[in-house]
């Protein structure tokens, strides 16, 4: 049976196993790439896919009596047209709690369209592969190389 990743979530902290939360979250970070900390309504709504009034509506509302809203915002008082601004985190949040997949999954799922695919197609897909691959290798390596760079040495014992 597929559970939801809350669901998941919720029995590992139950359970006392080791928690996914944030390999899952990693997973669907894709998402949120490249937006701001603090996101307008419409932009929140373009991410998940429900619309302007719908966010508004989770920056007002939680799940139950008395749970917080399901979304962080913040907003100029006294104001007669209210324009939230929403914050990333709780967005996120929001994404993890109502995925009723594991983002981790992708890879198996292109798999299984890899023979619907001409061989031209395979040979397109295998080239952009290879050249991504090879981007987040030197990107990795660059990031480690600059990580040891900025080590301070320990002072040897004497």
């Amino acid at each position: 049976m597929m559970h939801s990743t809350a669901y998941r979530v919720k029995e590992q902290r139950r359970t006392g196993e080791p928690s996914e939360v944030l390999s899952a979250a990693g997973a669907l970070s894709y998402l949120l790439q490249g937006q701001p900390s603090l996101m307008r309504a419409d932009k929140v709504a373009k991410v998940t896919g429900w619309s302007r009034r719908k966010i508004y509506e989770l920056c007002e509302t939680g799940l139950g009596v008395n749970e917080p809203a399901l979304l962080e915002a913040h907003a100029l008082p006294g104001r007669s047209v209210q324009r939230k601004q929403i914050t990333q985190r709780s967005v996120a949040a929001l994404l993890l709690r109502t995925a009723n997949y594991d983002p981790r999954d992708f890879p198996r799922l292109l798999q299984l369209t890899l023979s619907t695919m001409t061989l031209p197609q395979l040979r397109e897909f295998a080239t952009a592969l290879e050249t991504e691959i090879r981007e987040q290798e030197q990107a990795a390596g660059a990031d480690e190389a600059t990580n040891s760079q900025t080590k301070t040495p320990k002072p040897s014992k004497l």
